[in-house]
């Protein structure tokens, strides 16, 4: 190949990766060096881009830790969850009693309560019992009078509230007479 020729396929992608890789064949890589003695561009260029492949390929350095760095680490994440569980503890402890204190005056109120209804009832039952005797005698006395008008007003809501009574089947009639003109129109 020619010179000229050469140096064209030299500027490729593929021969600056191939030459990275050190893929060049031994006639390739004596062109490669007798182009860049001749081409101060490339030879810069290869001096940059292999400056950058060892930098890629050398691990960084690890700096060096302090002596007592892992002792202290540890003795402070200890303290950090000490004071946590203290804290927890406490929280708990502070929740559990704010609970206790409500339910124990929550049953001391029902106790109050259930004493008063108590001695409401005991005192109270001659009373009721004395009112309700009086109703059941009266009414035993006037269930003549008051019979047949107990009697229909329960035939007459029945009659008429009932889903198949009076009124639901009057309007439901309606309804279809209503709609009948507009269907036929």
């Amino acid at each position: 190949m020619s010179e000229h020729g050469d140096d064209v396929l030299i500027h490729t992608e593929a021969w600056w990766i191939r030459a990275l890789e050190d893929a060049l064949t031994p006639e390739e890589a004596r062109q490669w060096a007798a182009h860049r003695a001749r081409c101060a561009d490339c030879q810069r260029e290869w001096d940059a881009m292999r400056h950058v492949e060892r930098w890629l390929q050398a691990p960084p350095a690890v700096p060096a830790l302090p002596e007592l760095f892992t002792a202290q680490t540890v003795a402070r994440a200890t303290q950090r969850l000490q004071r946590q569980r203290w804290w927890m503890s406490f929280a708990a402890t502070l929740m559990v009693g704010l609970v206790t204190w409500f339910v124990l005056s929550s049953l001391g109120m029902a106790v109050v309560h259930l004493e008063r209804l108590i001695q409401t009832l005991l005192i109270g039952w001659q009373p009721l019992l004395g009112s309700l005797t009086r109703a059941l005698m009266g009414l035993s006395l006037v269930w003549r009078d008051v019979l047949p008008l107990v009697a229909g007003g329960i035939v007459g809501c029945v009659v008429l509230l009932m889903p198949n009574g009076v009124i639901a089947t009057a309007m439901l009639v309606w309804l279809a007479r209503r709609r009948a003109p507009a269907q036929s129109a």
